[in-house]
């Protein structure tokens, strides 16, 4: 049964793939007017020092994804092949995959999935970990893996699985990488969780350090 699924799953990924080459010329057409417009438009902004800094953070995944960093057009791929197999184990075939397509719409990176997953599938149903996991791996956690691992780690010293990934996630969508060299986000937060964790209770402590490094 698993040799048969996992042969429709390839099959049908080839299918896609073809499918999708007709559209890639197009949408890289798309993406030089969208860059040529941005480069217009930064001429006269008046967009503030904040959202400028998001933009810029924005940019610069795009430009990941682009390049093929983040894995590209390959993500979708890899998130079904990932979530099919584990949805197949508690809905019929064609559903589970029709649930994985869904659910893997969205996703930008599959490190944050996984990790996520591995957490939640702990203590949640099979397919809600998959949701869970699917929706807080978009473009806003791009490239922000090791960031969620450190942070989850201090949040789950008082508080349940579930809560430590909700209050993870919400803290670092707001988090904006904007350096290219000198100390990283991730630095800034081994330095300053420690300072705070002191005198502090241990959330309190890492919703500060947040804060403190999410503009860093």
């Amino acid at each position: 049964m698993q040799k048969t699924t996992l042969i429709f799953v390839l099959l049908f990924s080839t299918s896609l793939l073809a499918q999708s080459r007709d559209r890639r010329g197009q949408t890289l057409q798309e993406i030089r007017f969208a860059a040529q417009d941005i480069q217009n438009t930064t001429r006269n902004s008046q967009a503030s020092v904040q959202d400028l800094s998001q933009a810029l953070s924005l940019l610069r995944q795009a430009d990941r994804l682009l390049q093929g960093r983040s894995g590209g057009g390959s993500v979708f791929i890899e998130c079904r092949e990932f979530a099919f197999p584990v949805l197949d184990r508690v809905l019929a075939s064609s559903d589970a995959l029709d649930e994985a397509s869904r659910q893997c719409r969205n996703v930008s990176d599959m490190s944050i999935m996984r990790f996520i997953y591995g957490k939640l599938s702990r203590v949640l149903s099979t397919r809600e970990s998959i949701q869970r996991s699917a929706m807080a791996a978009d473009s806003r956690m791009l490239g922000k893996g090791q960031l969620l691992e450190f942070t989850f780690s201090k949040y789950n010293r008082t508080l349940a699985t579930d809560r430590s990934v909700d209050r993870s996630l919400a803290g670092l969508r707001s988090v904006v990488i904007t350096r290219t060299g000198g100390p990283s986000v991730y630095t800034c937060f081994q330095k300053t969780f420690p300072q705070y964790d002191r005198t502090l209770a241990t959330d309190e402590a890492m919703d500060r350090t947040i804060a403190a490094c999410s503009r860093f």
